[in-house]
């Protein structure tokens, strides 16, 4: 939301200063370009693709896929994180951080997804729910929260 204030605002500047001093046009083109640029390739934004500080990345073996997944510092109960459909577990790097103060967090990458195995054919809610079932009892070993998108 305020990003959308602060582009209608630059925008509202722009078109003052093209009708009030005069700039020509050109100038001010270029300029929502430099500012476009800025806002697709902000090199001060967070990356998501290193993995959090405390956190490891792991492979875990639960029968018939190998999953990826990351786990942080135990700090707490188990919380497990699932990514949506067709997400990793980087869709949740900028939240582990804050919740590895009170838990012992984990991210999985279900099959077919992020770094764990590809099984063409063999993707379904079932299938999925019994690898997070055999990752739970493997690598968990206990009850966990789950928090889903």
């Amino acid at each position: 939301m305020i990003r959308a204030i602060i582009y209608n605002v630059i925008g509202v500047l722009a078109v003052l200063a093209v009708i009030f001093f005069k700039i020509p046009i050109i100038w001010v083109i270029l300029g929502v370009l430099v500012l476009l640029a800025f806002a697709i390739f902000n090199p001060f934004m967070p990356s998501v693709e290193s993995i959090p500080k405390g956190f490891t990345e792991k492979k875990a073996k639960t029968g018939k896929v190998t999953l990826n997944y990351i786990e942080g510092p135990d700090n707490g109960p188990p919380l497990l994180f699932i990514p949506g459909q067709m997400e990793f577990w980087q869709g949740y790097k900028l939240v582990l951080p804050s919740f590895s103060k009170k838990y012992h967090v984990f991210v999985v990458d279900v099959r077919g997804h992020g770094k764990s195995m590809r099984t063409p054919g063999e993707y379904s809610y079932n299938i999925i729910g019994e690898d997070l079932k055999e990752f739970l009892n493997e690598v968990v070993k206990q009850p966990a929260i789950d928090l889903t998108p």
